[in-house]
C-alpha cells in the first residue's frame, strides 16, 4: 500500500511545482506582488487545496493579472478554481457569491476563503469552476436574441439581491459605518445637499 501511495504522491508534487513560475524580470508590466506570487504558486496552492482531500490531477494557471490569479485545479468528475488577490482583498466577491447563491444563479458556489491572510500572504478563494465562453463567440443571431433574453433575466434576478450596508463589505464581513460630515459650501454661496440626504438617496437603490 506504501508503495502504491509514493508514486502518486511524487505526480501530486510535480503538479503543484509546476505552477512555480519565474516571470520575465525584465517585464516592468508585472508587479512586485504578482511576481512574488507566481513564484511560489504552486506551494501556495498544495497549501491551502490540499486539507479538501480533493484527489486533483490537474492544475493550470487560468488567469495571471496584477489584480487577480486564478488555477484551475480538477478532479476525475469536476473542477474548482483558486481565486487569489495580489493586492487587495476578496471580501465583496466573497459576499456576493455567497448572497447570490440563494438566488440559485448560474455563478460559481463559494467553497472556502480566507481573507484575512491568516495562511498565506495574501486573499483567496476557492470557488466552484463555470465553464463558458464569449458571447461575441456566438455568429448566429437567433441564437445571440435568445441568449441576450437569458442573460438578461439572469441580470434582473441578480439585481434582486440587496446589500447589507453601503459601499463595500470589510475582510471581516461587516460593512462600513458614515458618519455625516458637515456640509460643504457650494460655488453658489449655499450648502450642498448634506451626506445624509445622499445616503438616503443611494440606500434606496439596489446595488449590483
Amino acid at each position: 500500500m506504501h508503495l502504491q501511495a509514493a508514486p502518486a504522491r511524487a505526480i501530486l508534487c510535480r503538479m503543484w511545482e509546476n505552477l512555480n513560475q519565474i516571470a520575465d524580470p525584465e517585464d516592468l508590466s508585472i508587479s512586485d506582488a504578482r511576481r512574488s506570487i507566481l513564484a511560489r504558486l504552486g506551494d501556495y496552492a498544495a497549501l491551502v487545496i490540499g486539507p479538501l482531500n480533493l484527489r486533483p490531477r490537474t492544475a493550470t494557471l487560468h488567469t495571471s493579472t496584477n489584480d487577480r490569479i486564478e488555477v484551475r485545479v480538477s478532479t476525475v468528475s469536476s473542477h474548482i478554481l483558486l481565486v487569489i488577490a495580489p493586492v487587495g482583498d476578496l471580501a465583496a466577491e466573497a459576499y456576493w457569491l455567497r448572497a447570490l447563491a440563494a438566488a440559485n444563479l448560474p455563478i460559481p458556489r463559494l467553497l472556502a476563503h480566507d481573507l484575512g491572510c491568516t495562511l498565506v500572504p495574501f486573499s483567496y478563494t476557492i470557488e466552484s469552476y463555470t465553464s463558458g465562453a464569449p458571447l461575441d463567440w456566438v455568429a448566429d443571431a437567433p441564437r445571440m436574441r435568445v441568449l441576450a433574453r437569458q442573460l438578461g433575466r439572469t441580470l434582473r434576478r441578480a439585481h434582486q439581491s440587496t446589500a447589507a450596508g453601503f459601499g463595500r463589505p470589510l475582510v471581516n464581513g461587516r460593512w462600513p459605518a458614515f458618519t455625516t460630515p458637515p456640509a460643504r459650501p457650494s460655488a453658489s454661496g449655499g450648502n450642498v445637499t448634506t451626506w445624509r440626504t445622499h445616503r438616503t438617496v443611494l440606500t434606496t437603490c439596489k446595488p449590483l
